[in-house]
C-alpha cells in the first residue's frame, strides 16, 4: 500500500497530530516496549508504529478484514493503535468464542461514546458481564419483553398500520416510496412504544430522528481515546471530536429528560396505554424491588430501545 493510500485514510486534521507528536511518542514507545519472548501469537500483518495496523482498514472494514484473512487465516492478531485485538473470520472458531469461551469474550471491552452514551455503562449492551449486568438483563426480560407486555404494547403497531394504509390510499395514483414508509413504521412503533401517543407530535418525532441519528454517527465513529488510552483524549480534544461528542450527548440527555418529566408531570391526560416511560418509571416507584432503578437507568434502558 502506497504513502498516498495510507494518507488518504486520514483526515488534515490527523495527519497534522501525528506528525506533531510522533517523535516523541515513537520514543517513549520504544523505551517503553515490552518484552514479549515465549509468547505465541496468531499471525499477523507487518504494522507500523504508532498507529499498528489501522493503515490496513480501509473505508470497509469487512472488507479489509476478509481480504487479511483470505492471506493470515481465520484467527489473527491486529493492532489498532495501542490495543491488541484478535480477529476471528470463519464459523469453527467463531463457534469457540462465542460458545466454549463466552465467560471470558461476552464484555466489551471499554470504549468512549458507549459509555457515555449508556451512562456509563449503566444498560444492557454495552454493560460488561456481572451481577449488575445480570439484574439489569432479569429486569429487561420479565418487566419489558414479557409477553403479557408485548400483547400490552400491540396497539402500537395497529396505529403504524392504520397511518400505513391511509398513506397508500391517499398517495392514489401517484407513486410511494415504500423503503422510506417502512422506515418511517418502524421509527412510528419504536418512538410510540417508548414515549406513548405524545410522540409523533409537536417536535418529538423529529428530534428523536435527530437524537438517533447523532448518536449512530458518533458511535461509528474514529475516535483518537478507543485506540491510544495514553494520549488519545487530547488529540480528541484538539481534533474537536470530544467536542461533538459532548453535543450530541447533551442532545440526547436533555430529549430524554423532558421525555420523563413530560410522564411524570401531575396533569398529563389519563393515557389508554402505558408507554416503556411508564413501565420504567413504575419500577423505580417501586421501593420494594431487589434493583432500584433511576432516572439515568431509564434513560440508558431507551437509548438502547431506540
Amino acid at each position: 500500500m502506497s504513502i498516498a493510500t495510507i494518507a488518504s485514510s486520514f483526515s488534515p486534521q490527523w495527519l497534522s497530530i501525528l506528525v506533531v507528536f510522533l517523535v516523541p511518542i515513537l520514543t517513549m514507545l520504544l523505551f517503553k516496549s515490552k518484552d514479549e519472548k515465549g509468547m505465541r501469537y496468531p499471525p499477523s500483518p507487518p504494522k507500523l508504529p504508532i498507529i499498528g495496523h489501522l493503515h490496513l482498514l480501509g473505508k470497509y472494514h469487512y472488507k479489509s478484514l476478509w481480504n487479511l484473512a483470505q492471506k493470515y487465516g481465520p484467527v489473527m492478531k491486529l493492532q489498532l493503535g495501542s490495543v491488541p485485538a484478535i480477529i476471528i473470520s470463519s464459523p469453527e472458531y467463531s463457534k469457540v468464542v462465542f460458545k466454549d469461551l463466552d465467560l471470558e469474550t461476552c464484555s466489551r471491552p471499554p470504549s468512549t461514546v458507549p459509555g457515555k452514551i449508556s451512562y456509563n455503562y449503566l444498560d444492557v449492551a454495552f454493560a460488561p458481564y456481572s451481577e449488575y449486568w445480570r439484574e439489569m438483563r432479569k429486569l429487561v426480560i420479565f418487566e419489558l419483553l414479557s409477553m403479557k407486555k408485548v400483547h400490552m404494547l400491540w396497539y402500537a403497531r395497529e396505529q403504524q398500520m392504520e397511518k400505513l394504509l391511509d398513506t397508500l390510499n391517499n398517495a392514489y395514483p401517484n407513486p410511494v416510496n415504500v423503503t422510506k414508509r417502512v422506515f418511517e413504521i418502524t421509527d412510528g412503533f419504536i418512538g410510540t412504544v417508548a414515549f406513548g401517543n405524545s410522540y409523533g407530535k409537536s417536535a418529538f418525532e423529529n428530534e428523536l430522528s435527530d437524537v438517533v441519528h447523532g448518536a449512530m454517527d458518533m458511535l461509528g465513529t474514529f475516535h483518537a481515546s478507543d485506540f491510544f488510552p495514553t494520549f488519545g483524549k487530547f488529540i480528541d480534544f484538539v481534533t474537536g471530536d470530544a467536542k461533538r461528542q459532548d453535543e450530541v450527548f447533551r442532545q440526547m440527555d436533555g430529549y430524554l429528560s423532558r421525555v420523563i418529566e413530560q410522564h411524570l408531570d401531575p396533569n398529563r391526560p389519563k393515557q389508554e396505554h402505558e408507554d416503556l416511560v411508564d413501565i420504567l418509571l413504575g419500577l423505580m416507584r417501586d421501593k420494594k424491588s431487589s434493583f432500584q432503578m433511576t432516572k439515568e437507568h431509564i434513560k440508558a434502558v431507551l437509548v438502547v430501545r431506540n
